[in-house]
């Protein structure tokens, strides 16, 4: 990770960033919302791309973006 916040809560609302760390295990992911009491989820998938125009290594491969939402 560098330094980004994964997970912000305002106004009974939350936002996920999806990344590809936290898409490896999206059961904890769910699991850990319902813990929480989360309701309201917005996720927001982390493509960021380097200099050359390349998916960082934080980003989110869209392969395992539909396991998350499986």
């Amino acid at each position: 990770m560098t330094g980004r916040q994964d997970i912000v809560v305002s106004n009974d609302q939350i936002q996920v960033v999806i990344n590809r760390q936290n898409s490896q295990q999206p059961q904890q992911l769910y699991r850990n919302l319902q813990r929480l009491g989360i309701r309201n989820v917005h996720f927001i998938p982390l493509l960021e791309h380097d200099r050359n125009g390349i998916l960082t290594e934080d980003s989110i491969v869209f392969s395992r973006l539909g396991a998350v939402f499986k």
